[in-house]
């Protein structure tokens, strides 16, 4: 089933060579959390309207420019809610290297491998409906993953493993974690 979406949009103007921007967006109450038998936590869907708002840097590590890092961050919070459930405040923030190993002859396309450190701190759910002492984490993933750029489009997956995790009270946690994006630049 389709969970919630989220719709993000970047600002690249903080800087003239557009290294450093601003995230901005709203995750809406697309997904089902009505499916009865699971926690609120754990549902497709949280039936909450979030704001996400973030930052982020680019720049070069070698004087070529072939090897590059990032860094970046985002917090999400609940504004609007549904059933008696809020859930917890997060922050996530990463750092990552990328260096790509082919380009194509006319330069529109490369791919490149990317390894990123993420580390996550999410607050404990609130409302009737929530499950306060089982939730809520602190967690730090390493992420090995692969980009690939092709004109204004940019693919990108990666496999997030736990390095670090504490979470509080009884929680399942994956032992993996997987990710794919699509985005279109503008």
């Amino acid at each position: 089933a389709l969970g919630d979406i989220r719709l993000l949009a970047t600002y690249t103007g903080l800087s003239h060579d557009m290294s450093t921007g601003l995230t901005f967006g709203v995750k809406v109450p697309s997904g089902d959390w009505k499916y009865g038998g699971f926690d609120r936590d754990t549902s497709i869907g949280s039936g909450s309207t979030d704001i996400v708002v973030g930052g982020y840097h680019v720049g070069a590590l070698s004087k070529d420019g072939e090897w590059g890092y990032f860094i970046q961050g985002q917090y999400q919070r609940a504004v609007a809610t549904q059933g008696g459930y809020r859930p917890g405040d997060e922050f996530d923030g990463d750092i990552g290297i990328s260096h790509p190993v082919w380009s194509s002859r006319d330069g529109n396309a490369k791919l490149s491998p990317v390894v990123q450190l993420i580390g996550s701190v999410r607050a404990r759910d609130s409302g009737i409906e929530s499950n306060r002492p089982s939730s809520g984490y602190q967690r730090l993933l390493i992420s090995p993953g692969i980009q690939l750029e092709a004109g204004k489009w940019r693919f990108y997956g990666d496999v997030e493993f736990p390095i670090y995790q504490n979470v509080n009270g009884n929680q399942l946690t994956a032992p993996a974690l997987f990710k794919v994006m699509l985005s279109r630049r503008f």
